[in-house]
């Protein structure tokens, strides 16, 4: 009974090292709904994206997103590549996507996706600054950093910015006035990230 008797799969053949499934008869047909499932998620996703203003509807289906598009990638490529008549497997690749995929949803649920976010980019941004001298000139571009990218995910309202990085709302508000080119209304930083 497995794989329908051969009508899905046929059976496997190794190449190198990997081993292939030798499709069946009614493959493609079996392996349509799944990818409409996946369309049909990515949609749903972009679609509350987009028509919702609420902060955290927004910022799950963003991280959704993120997570999903691995999984969803490699699978339209191996499809793709079938279709061309190449013979490839998902083995290693959708192991990889998969574990992507539990990592980020384990670390939205923890509620550290956006501080793992910013690590990155923090690190990511300390050897591109030029002209830095000292210490609080480093330790400064990063707070700007900070407070740029708390204001990316919250839509730039400060609110929900002071409520990401637990500061008060007057502790912000100081911050922003302290640093240089830093957004202070939605439409600057809407033009700061063009």
């Amino acid at each position: 009974m497995a794989h329908l008797s051969g009508y899905v799969v046929d059976g496997i053949k190794f190449v190198g090292w990997s081993t292939v499934t030798t499709l069946g008869s009614y493959y493609w047909a079996a392996i349509t709904y799944p990818m409409l499932m996946v369309i049909f998620t990515v949609i749903v996703l972009f679609k509350h994206y987009i028509a919702n203003s609420n902060f955290e509807i927004r910022n799950r289906c963003k991280v959704n997103l993120l997570a999903f598009s691995p999984m969803f990638l490699f699978a339209v490529l191996v499809i793709l590549f079938r279709l061309a008549g190449f013979e490839s497997s998902t083995a290693i690749t959708m192991l990889a996507a998969t574990i992507f995929f539990l990592f980020v949803m384990l670390l939205q649920t923890n509620g550290n996706i956006f501080w793992a976010s910013l690590r990155l980019k923090l690190l990511m941004s300390v050897p591109t600054h030029k002209n830095i001298n000292t210490l609080d000139e480093i330790l400064g571009n990063i707070e700007k950093l900070r407070i740029t990218e708390a204001l990316k995910a919250s839509n730039g309202m400060q609110r929900n910015t002071a409520k990401l990085r637990s500061v008060s709302l007057s502790t912000l508000n100081k911050k922003i006035a302290k640093y240089e080119n830093v957004p202070k209304t939605f439409s600057d930083l809407a033009s700061s990230t063009r």
